[in-house]
């Protein structure tokens, strides 16, 4: 339900959160309806509010394809692995859990903080969201036009990562991590 108040130049508009959703919710061909009202000089219409699935108590539909567990790693390119792991290691107070030629790792409040030294600079830090299937979550991103950019790879102890590259030219990756854990 929505409801409206008007002042003597705007109309507002409130849309009640625990009504269930419009009937074309979860028809993948229809939109969510937009809900304006007229308002302002000359009768303009205020921004649109849109009756988003989240926004109700009982959503029935899943807009998402791929479900995100949540941020496990973030992983910056370090060229300079020893000065990298150096200057973590002074800022953290402490070093890290793992430390190789290939790779080092902090723990930071149950989170995964890598340094990788043949990351490319050029594209930043590379977050890993958790999923279920990383293959899956590849295959998605595909579909939605992204391309792979590093294909699902048992990194160890059953950790399988991988990458894919947005059509914008950003980097994503996804992680299934069997021993993470934020207890």
């Amino acid at each position: 339900a929505v409801s409206t108040s008007q002042s003597s130049s705007t109309t507002s508009v409130r849309e009640d959160r625990t009504t269930p959703m419009d009937e074309n919710v979860g028809d993948p061909d229809t939109p969510p309806k937009l809900l304006a009202t007229p308002g302002g000089p000359g009768g303009h219409l205020d921004p649109p509010a849109v009756r988003h699935p989240c926004r109700v108590a009982r959503c029935q539909t899943s807009l998402m394809a791929q479900e995100l567990l949540g941020l496990r790693t973030v992983i910056y390119p370090a060229p300079d692995l020893a000065a990298a792991r150096a200057w973590w290691t002074e800022f953290l107070g402490y070093g890290p859990y793992f430390d190789q030629p290939f790779y080092v790792g902090f723990e930071v409040a149950g989170y995964e903080l890598g340094l990788l030294p043949d990351a490319d600079v050029a594209d930043g830090a590379q977050t890993y969201w958790g999923v279920e299937d990383v293959q899956a979550a590849v295959d998605a991103s595909v579909e939605q036009a992204a391309h792979v950019h590093s294909p699902p790879t048992d990194v160890g102890e059953g950790i399988v990562t991988a990458s894919v590259r947005l059509p914008d030219g950003t980097l994503v990756g996804f992680i299934r991590n069997p021993n993470f854990s934020l207890g």
